[in-house]
């Protein structure tokens, strides 16, 4: 197969994001589909892609051709949290009224065109969110209600985290989230099928003592 084709729409909707005018050129040579790099609005934010899929292979794989900054500035909302984001932590699975401010940078990514996605995609980056709002959250309820702290109000930072997406597991070895001025650091693992394998390192000690941002670090935090 060797062609060469441009395709495009002027929006789109997809799992809470809104995708503006956005236009394709594709390039086919010997059944290897080349995606030239292109830019598209998402969110208020920025969505940069580029990639080629070799269909002489079975299944045929999309895959990135370097790093690249994939989303840059997109505005999180309940929508996404609830259908992607619970992936990344499960604080976002039943949280609501959720806004924030996410970048997500691109090192690889593989995807099959065809078979099982889930198990079969392999990803790497790292995602940050700034200026991140969650109404409720039934996790950050129970972990703050202990020292009779509240997420109400509270602004929710989480840092840049190296991420892994390999055999339908989402794997980190640190994912520190500050509320507020209290940081919670996460590791472990998400299976796309809803399995959790996390060790959470809570903001505070078994005496009540807080950790905070920007103070001495403070030992014996408790580790559930």
């Amino acid at each position: 197969l060797n062609s060469q084709a441009s395709l495009g729409f002027d929006q789109a909707a997809y799992m809470g994001f809104d995708i503006g005018p956005t236009e394709l050129d594709l390039r086919v040579e010997d059944g290897l589909v080349t995606i030239a790099p292109l830019s598209t609005t998402v969110n208020k934010g920025k969505v940069n892609f580029a990639g080629s899929a070799n269909f002489r292979q079975t299944p045929a794989v999309l895959t990135t051709p370097a790093a690249l900054s994939l989303a840059q500035g997109i505005q999180i909302n309940e929508q996404t949290a609830q259908t992607l984001l619970k992936y990344v932590n499960p604080l976002f699975a039943d949280a609501v009224r959720v806004s924030g401010i996410a970048n997500f940078d691109l090192r690889q990514m593989r995807i099959p065109l065809g078979g099982n996605v889930r198990t079969g995609a392999q990803l790497e980056g790292t995602i940050a969110i700034n200026q991140l709002q969650v109404g409720a959250s039934n996790i950050l309820n129970q972990i703050l209600g202990v020292v009779g702290q509240s997420i109400s109000g509270e602004v929710l930072t989480l840092h840049p985290t190296v991420l892994t997406l390999q055999n339908g597991i989402v794997r980190y070895d640190d994912m520190r989230i500050d509320i507020g001025d209290n940081p919670m650091n996460f590791r472990g693992s998400i299976g796309l099928d809803g399995t959790l394998n996390l060790t959470v390192v809570l903001p505070y000690t078994i005496t009540g003592r807080l950790a905070r941002v920007g103070q001495p670090e403070v030992r014996d935090r408790i580790v559930v």
